[in-house]
């Protein structure tokens, strides 16, 4: 797939609709309709650029603005962005921006730049999955402390004016 290629059939989501609520017990409903996970191949990789990603997320970003301004809903709406490693995907949401955190299990590293996980994105070498020899043997003894999970995550606040 050629870069200009790629970064077409990205358009769509910049039209896709949000699903807005103002109700905080709705998580799961925005979390499941407000989900983006893009994929790549090695070869369309090396064609982007971080910058390429940047613009077209900065589309995505500007056009939910537009809705939240026109929705009936009083509400600002949180962007957050990351970078799933296992599944390969550059993922990002937007979900009601009174929810006291983000829905991670995981420790949030926030970041104030995006281009750290676009470039992490780009550049991992599992963007064809995870071989078998990377994967730790399932029978190996786990150390006796375990490390918690960290991820690296940008956000940025869509205000209603």
């Amino acid at each position: 797939m050629t870069k200009a290629e790629f970064l077409a059939d990205l358009e769509e989501i910049i039209d896709d609709e949000a699903f807005l609520t103002e109700k905080l017990d709705a998580l799961d409903l925005e979390i499941r309709n407000n989900l983006w996970g893009i994929g790549i191949d090695f070869e369309t990789a090396r064609q982007i650029q971080w910058e390429d990603l940047a613009v077209f997320l900065k589309k995505v970003i500007a056009a939910r603005s537009q809705q939240v301004q026109q929705s009936d809903k009083n509400m600002n709406l949180l962007f957050y962005l990351w970078f799933d490693e296992q599944a390969a995907k550059l993922c990002f949401n937007f979900i009601n921006a009174n929810h006291p955190q983000l829905p991670f299990k995981a420790q949030v590293l926030y970041t104030d730049d995006m281009s750290s996980i676009l470039s992490d994105f780009l550049q991992s070498p599992y963007l064809d999955g995870i071989p078998w020899s990377d994967l730790k043997d399932q029978n190996e003894e786990q150390p006796s402390e375990e490390k918690l999970f960290q991820l690296k995550v940008y956000q940025e606040l869509i205000l209603k004016n």
